[in-house]
């Protein structure tokens, strides 16, 4: 049996979903697995977890450095003999395990975890989507448990998902296995129950209707959407095209585990900017809203690879994105044709908030580019079929096929 360890893999989060992109070729492949996450175990989740957890560090704020080590000493004894039991009560012979070892949320998870598989010896194969370096809200007081992340282990073998991360395991002279990137897979949409409400419809008849659906943190860039459609809808009366283009509105799609802080502040922005957003409060509409969108916003200052990516592809979209290193790197030199917001920011303190803003005169450019697509049909569904085929040839199931092959052989177990 295959073990898949994560916190969360019903969430519209990109490892949730790719998780579940994995799961569907898993079961092509006819290899058995388990999921353990967090409705296996409550000390994965991330939300409600009775152990210490980076994300909800206010807890701990008034105990003593010297108190958190022992408490989280005290939850990795915890956390090693629940995943021991669940091991050996399974029959467990491989692991997948997606962040527990280079983003340790929940650190008494990730040490009881590695705890167990390597007294167990249980060939494991590591997915690093996202490594703590590259994140804020690890405390620095607490420095000494994060430094032995990523971990390394003869049992452990390490998969990044783009080429960029490879140095953070270099460094620290862990073997890279290779490099797998985001894949797609349809079947993660289920298309039988999703159809755009009606009364939805309606509401944005009237509305160019430009979707962020990407979680709201500040690494995401978000200011920089609101400041897109509010430029917008400033020049949209003097964009000489052949169709008269409607108001633009935000929508938030996924909003969920967001930054309160910087949610309020973006807001506050929108007002300010005089741009309208709709806020979605229901799950289950998650990927409707692609549907009903005339164009994807993915302004990510710093992403891991890009599901958001992949999915604006998917549903045909035009996409106007900032050109994030990932996808500089991995992605751009493929030969997709996007609306580019540059690769540039500058940060500013306003009334509303602190944000990073990219220069105006790369969003106007941007506006009359997209303008161009928009009123052109023939020249949006020759950019948005080519974008489509080019994410079927390198990101499409067959391609996935061949890196789980290739990971199961590596874990040298019959599963």
């Amino acid at each position: 049996m295959l073990g898949i360890v994560h916190y969360n893999t019903d969430g519209t989060d990109g490892v949730s979903l790719q998780i579940v992109t994995r799961l569907f070729t898993l079961s092509d492949l006819k290899y058995p697995y388990i999921l353990i996450d967090k409705d296996q175990f409550e000390f994965l989740d991330i939300d409600n977890t009775p152990f210490y957890c980076v994300l909800r560090d206010k807890e701990y704020e008034h105990h003593s450095t010297g108190k958190i080590v022992h408490l989280i000493e005290s939850e990795t004894k915890i956390a090693y003999q629940s995943f021991y039991e669940f091991f050996e009560k399974h029959q467990i012979k491989a692991l997948y395990v997606h962040n527990l070892f280079s983003l340790p949320i929940i650190p008494a998870a990730s040490l009881g975890l590695y705890k167990a598989l390597k007294e167990l010896k249980i060939p494991t194969i590591s997915l690093d989507h996202d490594f703590w370096q590259a994140r804020s809200y690890f405390p620095k007081r607490l420095i000494n448990i994060f430094e032995k992340f990523p971990l390394k282990s003869e049992f452990i073998s390490h998969v990044t998902i783009n080429s960029l991360d490879v140095h953070y395991l270099k460094a620290r002279n862990i073997d890279h296995l290779y490099v797998s990137r985001d894949y797609w897979d349809e079947r993660i949409i289920n298309h039988n129950s999703t159809k755009v409400p009606s009364r939805l419809t309606r509401k944005f008849k009237d509305k160019t209707v430009f979707l962020v659906a990407t979680r709201i943190r500040r690494r995401k860039g978000i200011e920089n959407a609101l400041l897109f459609v509010h430029r917008f809808n400033t020049l949209r009366t003097k964009l000489a095209q052949k169709v008269s283009f409607k108001e633009g509105i935000v929508i938030f799609s996924n909003p969920q585990l967001r930054d309160e802080a910087y949610f309020s502040s973006l807001l506050r922005l929108a007002n300010k900017l005089a741009v309208k957003v709709f806020v979605n409060t229901k799950h289950r509409y998650f990927w409707d809203f692609y549907r009903l969108a005339d164009v994807i916003l993915y302004p990510t200052l710093l992403e891991g690879f890009g599901n958001q990516f992949l999915e604006a592809i998917y549903f045909k979209k035009p996409l106007v994105m900032f050109e994030y290193e990932v996808f500089k790197k991995d992605i751009k030199p493929l030969g997709f044709k996007i609306i580019s917001l540059g690769s540039l920011t500058r940060p500013v303190t306003t009334p509303e908030g602190r944000f990073r803003f990219v220069p105006k005169n790369k969003i106007d450019r941007a506006i009359f580019e997209l303008s161009k697509v928009l009123s052109d049909k023939e020249k949006k569904e020759k950019i948005t079929g080519h974008n489509y085929n080019l994410l079927y040839k390198h990101f499409g199931p067959e391609r996935l096929k061949e890196d789980i092959r290739f990971e199961i052989k590596r874990l040298g177990v019959s599963i």
